[in-house]
């Protein structure tokens, strides 16, 4: 970790800049390698060392010179672009090392040109993946679960997600663990306090005190534990399904939004006038106007002998197992859009629906270009000219986006802090049960329990960790982060 790394930052592929960064105390030694300044006279490239020595740089302050970068490392003219070079001082750098930046024109292999010269110069070595965030970590910048922020920021995919990462990246949860942590911290200096004068008239904190802070601090664990759980698993996109009886025109319908909003699968739908036609189910991610779903298309709701779980003999005919993966559907999805034509009422496709999933429907009126089409409450829809379909993609973004939730906990560090989390609580309802019970009640022994719910936080922020846990968390990084 004392080496100067390098590696490109920005994203991999053509674009109109590029970013190389370096972290190490000799960043600019290593940028010097392929960084260049113009003499007064502009007739030929000064190095940067001789630059900054003429010019008085000192190192102790940020700067930004504008020069030239030559990727083979040699200073002519023909052979360099116009490039900027940021620089940081120790302390003042995301790493909290000297660091330095390097930006040019997005070009692939100029940027793995200069990062071949600039480690073949001796002075810095290729970043391995996550170090920079590492490093920052180490260096007391951000704590553990900002660090998993970071990545989750990067691989956030809706509204929801990227909202929590920043809520998490801005400090909120370490906060709230931190506090948490000063709490029980000061409440075991003021038990052990009284340790020393254990013979004396001395009181540092009475039995109904500690019981009450502590009462009060396995609440705010018992929340944060609560908010991890309900974390896990809400991180993918979320779902909506067509439904509605056979042949009401839902897979037209998934056909035309698919090639409206730009859906990833290109498997069409069946669409034919015999009912039922459908059998299994498709999915297709659509983004309407930047929100991101699943659409799904299931089939025909139905009603089927032989689909009840208490049934002597459970039937395995198409229809049935078609309509037993309805089911599943209906149970995963995040919205329900009920589809049915001028042959039913609403009533009626309602009625289709397991009352459960009848709350929130979004209703729609499909083939709504026939003759035959009647006036009606849903949202008019036809797949033949297209009516309805751009209001129907916003309808169902609008309502999956309020699905999702303000949690400021990111899926991985929800799942690695429930089990600090869950021995934190169970470390303080042990410390409680032993002040509540007088034949049993011992300081030293809630003291133990005290210091063993402050490892757990410590595990969380990473005050206390291990090298499995470090190489776990960053290995999940892309180089140049």
């Amino acid at each position: 970790m004392t080496e100067t790394i390098v590696a490109q930052s920005s994203a991999p592929g053509i674009g109109s800049r590029g970013l190389l960064r370096l972290s190490g105390s000799d960043s600019l030694r290593a940028a010097g390698s392929v960084f260049f300044m113009p003499t007064e006279s502009f007739d030929e490239l000064e190095s940067l060392d001789a630059y900054l020595t003429r010019c008085h740089y000192g190192q102790g302050a940020p700067f930004i010179l504008r020069g030239y970068l030559c990727a083979w490392g040699n200073p002519v003219e023909e052979e360099s672009v116009r490039c900027a070079l940021i620089y940081w001082p120790s302390g003042r750098s995301f790493t909290g090392e000297e660091s330095a930046e390097l930006h040019l024109v997005g070009s692939a292999p100029l940027l793995e040109r200069t990062v071949q010269t600039i480690c073949q110069s001796g002075y810095a070595r290729l970043a391995g993946p996550g170090e920079y965030t590492l490093r920052a970590f180490l260096s007391g910048r951000l704590d553990l679960t900002q660090a998993e922020a970071i990545l989750a920021t990067i691989d956030a995919e809706t509204d929801g997600s990227l909202k929590s990462a920043l809520a998490q990246l801005s400090g909120r949860l370490s906060n709230e663990i931190n506090a948490l942590h000063e709490r029980l911290f000061s409440t075991l200096c003021d038990l052990e306090a009284g340790f020393d004068f254990a013979e004396e008239d001395i009181t540092f904190v009475t039995p109904e005190a500690l019981s009450s802070e502590l009462s009060s601090c396995a609440l705010a664990l018992e929340e944060l534990l609560s908010r991890a759980q309900s974390q896990l698993g809400s991180e993918r996109l979320p779902r909506v399904a067509l439904v509605g009886a056979p042949n009401v025109g839902k897979s037209s319908l998934f056909n035309r939004l698919q090639e409206t909003f730009g859906g990833t699968t290109r498997n069409s739908a069946l669409v034919s006038e015999r009912p039922g036609a459908t059998r299994d189910y498709l999915e297709t991610e659509l983004n309407v106007d930047g929100s991101r779903f699943v659409l799904v298309d299931a089939a025909g709701l139905e009603e089927v002998d032989g689909l009840s779980e208490s049934s002597d003999v459970v039937q395995h005919t198409p229809r049935a197992l078609a309509q037993k993966k309805v089911q599943n559907v209906l149970s995963s999805a995040n919205a329900l859009a009920l589809c049915y034509d001028s042959a039913q009422t609403r009533e009626s496709a309602l009625k289709l629906i397991p009352e459960e999933f009848r709350s929130g429907v979004i209703e729609v009126q499909t083939k709504c270009d026939l003759p035959s089409h009647g006036a009606g409450d849903g949202l008019p829809t036809s797949s033949t000219t297209g009516l309805g379909l751009t209001q129907l993609g916003r309808t169902l973004a609008a309502t999956v986006h309020g699905h999702e939730t303000g949690n400021d906990l990111v899926g991985t560090t929800a799942l690695r802090c429930q089990d600090s989390l869950r021995l934190a609580l169970e470390s303080l309802t042990r410390a409680q049960a032993l002040l509540e019970d007088v034949s049993t009640a011992d300081d030293y022994l809630v003291a133990s329990e005290l210091r063993l719910a402050l490892e757990q936080l410590g595990l969380i922020t990473g005050k206390i960790h291990t090298e499995d846990v470090l190489d776990r968390i960053f290995s999940r990084f892309c180089i140049g982060k």
